[in-house]
């Protein structure tokens, strides 16, 4: 398989991020929000599990483990689920606006889980 340029995988994440609002709201018509968050993460799960079967790694350190299950759940269905109460509540439009600036917490929040320092680029941009 192919790489794909830096520049490409850029513009697609931000057509599926921005989407994921609208998409949620109408998702959010037929399912209440945890239906809606276990559909969604459910399936995040498994296109996870096909990926990390695929890369066939050799599994990290327990203390790795943990910080990856951590993030994983802060990231993922936390976020998912704070995601459709949002929208549940708000709507879409207002709902990214505020959580547009969950990649900046996450990453200003990051080291407090991973015990490592941020690089300046990182701070940068």
């Amino acid at each position: 398989m192919a790489a794909v340029p830096a520049s490409l995988a850029m513009v697609i994440t931000a057509l599926l991020w921005g989407s994921a609002y609208p998409v949620t709201g109408f998702l959010l018509a037929d399912l209440p929000p945890m239906g809606a968050a276990a559909w969604r993460a459910g399936l995040a799960a498994i296109a996870l599990a096909i990926v990390a079967r695929r890369r066939r790694e050799r599994l990290p350190e327990r203390r790795s483990a943990t910080r990856l299950a951590m993030l994983g759940v802060l990231g993922g269905a936390l976020l998912i689920i704070a995601l459709n109460v949002a929208v549940e509540l708000t709507g879409a439009s207002l709902t990214s606006f505020v959580t547009g600036t969950y990649p900046i917490w996450a990453v200003l929040l990051a080291p407090l889980v991973l015990g490592e320092a941020i690089g300046g680029q990182a701070i940068v941009a």
